[in-house]
């Protein structure tokens, strides 16, 4: 089980639809004033491959419509 977070810039408003609308089948959120960041808990052991099965599941154009900047993933 990998734990992997991304970590999201942005208004609070927009971080918020941003978040019903591009990220999905995340297991907890922190929405703050304005830093949104997202935790799956992955069935693989392989960090990278943990990365990449979350990365699809961000919606990249939902980011551009609610102008969300992408900060970081990381896994532990």
């Amino acid at each position: 089980m990998t734990t992997v977070t991304a970590k999201f810039n942005g208004e609070h408003k927009d971080l918020e639809m941003f978040l019903n609308c591009g990220v999905t089948e995340y297991s907890s959120k922190f929405l703050g004033l304005n830093k949104l960041h997202v935790e799956w808990n992955i069935d693989e052991e392989n960090k990278e491959k943990a990365i990449e099965t979350c990365m699809a599941l961000v919606n990249t154009r939902q980011m551009d419509v609610w102008n969300v900047e992408f900060e970081s993933f990381t896994s532990n």
